[in-house]
């Protein structure tokens, strides 16, 4: 189908066949984002603050409300064996079995 074809259809021809397009195209994007949503089985519980703890206390803590995977990374700042900052929760501050905690612990 060339230019000069694709100009003499009507207008309302178009315009289905867009709003078909981008229905399709949306379908496809929920579709692929519900694809995603694998921890829908599995509660969440939020995550305590465990900023400016001993990393000991911080992990008992977040193993309280069950099994969880940690990992611990020493970074350069900041007092030794005290957690500096957590990372890897879930986007509305949650985590649960399936969920990768790091806790940066300092080194100084």
């Amino acid at each position: 189908m060339n230019l000069r074809q694709l100009r003499d259809r009507p207008p309302e021809v178009l315009a289905a066949a867009g709003v078909i397009g981008f229905t399709l195209l949306f379908a496809l994007v929920l579709f692929v984002l519900g694809g995603r949503a694998y921890d829908s089985d599995v509660r969440g519980r939020p995550v305590p603050n465990v900023v400016g703890m001993p990393v000991a206390a911080a992990r008992r803590l977040l193993e309280a409300g069950g099994p969880v995977k940690l990992r611990i990374v020493h970074v350069g700042y900041g007092r030794a064996g005290v957690v500096q900052r957590v990372q890897g929760f879930e986007f509305d501050g949650t985590y649960n079995s399936r969920t990768n905690l790091v806790l940066q612990v300092g080194t100084r």
